[in-house]
């Protein structure tokens, strides 16, 4: 009954859920409850059940008088078919509270899909502000583009004034301008205009290559995101993160964890970067100490090195600092770390210009004669698998065949 009056209040949470965010919650884990408890309810009534059922009752010896009036004062028969009774009606009860269960399952089925479609909808109106947006932020380029080289022509019109002297009008006190200027550029027609014309297109072009090759420069991304979930030691973590210029910290807590979420852009440094410095975006859950993910991104087309070569790096600089936490031995060591087929990372291998790790050619040059290879020693390489001991990841190496 008290079970029963639970699922009557929960019902009256479900019919409400609107006046508090965290009555789905609340529900959810009241239902669970709630299960367990019809589960053990069940039990225990087949117990009783089977325990009533089978009990023997002792017949009154005959010609006792003792015995068969203390038969009829117990009337043990009449008492087991009662009891028999309340079990039965237990059954039906705790059938009614299961049913009731599913019920309000459903009720609350429905209120989820209820609000993934909301936010579906919500997902699909912001997906048409986008590319409204877009489509606004095109023409908003395009007209750029054009109020860009118009401006250009106006800079070079008054480049070729102020060099000959005519935005003044004072070109007529100018010795050189008077001998070599005026009779070839003014006094012969549409020579002065050409001349501008000239400068515009020179100017204007140059203007809309210099913007192309910056568009360009900047549009090639190489982007990598990994799910850490590895312990840190926070005040080692503290200090290091101390040292990186931040541009951003973005907080969430709730009652059980407090996640920030951290974004830099490493300092300049075109030796150790080979180009421009990457950006970094990490996530720490600062209350249990864990790195839980991590996203770094990178200008392929101004910066040398790849996203696995510099996330190599970034790890080598958590481990100068001892921030990795190895105290709980049984926990996953896995950290991302790209390795080649030398077992070896790229970072540790010495990774080339193009960011890829100096593995040995194993190809000839142009289909030109390598080193020999039996095929009983190729079948056993290629059957060979690399094992690492600091976290246990195998890696099969890609071994190519040698005409």
């Amino acid at each position: 009954f008290i079970l029963a009056d639970v699922l009557k209040r929960v019902r009256g949470i479900i019919e409400n859920y609107q006046n508090n965010p965290e009555n789905m919650a609340v529900v959810r884990k009241t239902l669970s409850s709630c299960t367990e408890s019809v589960i053990k309810l069940g039990e225990i009534q087949i117990f009783l059940e089977e325990s009533v059922d089978g009990v023997l009752i002792p017949q009154p010896l005959e010609g006792d008088e003792a015995s068969q009036e203390l038969a009829r004062i117990l009337n043990l028969k009449d008492d087991i078919h009662r009891l028999l009774r309340r079990a039965v009606d237990m059954r039906k009860t705790i059938e009614g509270c299961g049913n009731e269960l599913g019920a309000l399952r459903e009720m609350s089925a429905v209120i989820g899909a209820t609000k993934k479609f909301t936010i579906n909808e919500g997902i699909e109106n912001t997906t048409k502000n986008l590319e409204d947006a877009f489509r606004a932020q095109a023409r908003n380029s395009t007209s750029l583009e054009v109020m860009q080289v118009i401006l250009a022509g106006t800079l070079a019109f008054d480049i070729v004034d102020r060099t000959f002297g005519q935005y003044m009008s004072i070109a007529d006190r100018i010795g050189w301008v008077v001998d070599f200027v005026q009779p070839v550029l003014v006094e012969i027609p549409l020579m002065w205009f050409a001349l501008n014309m000239v400068f515009w297109i020179i100017l204007g072009g140059g203007l809309i290559v210099l913007m192309r090759r910056l568009s360009y420069l900047g549009n090639a991304v190489d982007a990598k995101k990994i799910r850490v979930n590895r312990r840190v030691h926070m005040d080692r973590l503290a200090r290091y993160l101390a040292l990186k210029d931040m541009e951003a910290i973005d907080i969430g807590e709730d009652e059980k964890s407090s996640v920030k979420k951290y974004t830099w852009v490493e300092a300049v440094d075109k030796v150790k970067w080979q180009g421009i410095p990457p950006r970094f975006d990490v996530v720490v859950d600062e209350r249990y100490g864990f790195i839980l993910s991590a996203f770094l991104q990178v200008t392929k087309r101004q910066c040398k090195l790849s996203a696995d070569t510099i996330w190599n790096m970034f790890l080598t600089e958590l481990e100068e600092n001892k921030v990795w936490d190895a105290s709980h031995g049984e926990e996953s060591t896995w950290d991302g770390r790209t390795y080649g087929a030398s077992g070896k990372s790229e970072y540790d291998s010495g990774a080339g210009d193009d960011g890829r790790a100096g593995a040995d050619d194993r190809a000839g040059d142009g289909g030109g004669a390598g080193t020999d290879v039996g095929a009983s020693g190729e079948a056993e390489e290629n059957e060979t698998w690399l094992r690492n001991g600091s976290n246990n990841r195998e890696v099969k190496p890609d071994f190519t065949r040698v005409a």
